[in-house]
């Protein structure tokens, strides 16, 4: 089983003034840590991605000093395409299952863009 949390740093968000609204956030940089066990060694891979959040609506806009990191990873979530986060997920999981451990090899960062679409062979080639 692998265990996910989401992890920031100092430079995840960019925001900008919407209106009357001062420090709406525009953009939020993201890493998805996951840490599973393989041969009985605790392995971790981090993979990262940008979201850029609706700010059409801030009706129910929250102050930037008030957010809490659970209000922020919603904000990751809601602003991803269907099937993006699972895809991330399961991007990690495999990579922990192909880990060397026996080489050493414990920590991963993996890169792998999602994508709705996808490249197929045309039936007939």
């Amino acid at each position: 089983m692998t265990t996910y949390t989401w992890e920031f740093d100092e430079n995840s968000v960019t925001t900008k003034t919407i209106g009357s609204n001062s420090s709406v956030i525009i953009q939020i940089d993201w890493m998805l840590k996951g840490v599973g066990t393989k041969d009985g060694v605790d392995a971790t891979v981090i993979t990262s991605g940008t979201v850029y959040p609706d700010t059409s609506d801030l009706s129910s806009f929250i102050a930037f000093s008030d957010l809490t990191k659970a209000q922020i990873e919603t904000m990751i979530t809601d602003s991803m395409q269907p099937g993006e986060l699972s895809f991330y997920q399961n991007l990690i999981t495999e990579t922990i299952s192909n880990m060397d451990i026996a080489g050493g090899f414990i920590n991963s960062r993996v890169f792998k863009p999602f994508s709705e679409t996808s490249n197929q062979e045309l039936p007939f080639l």
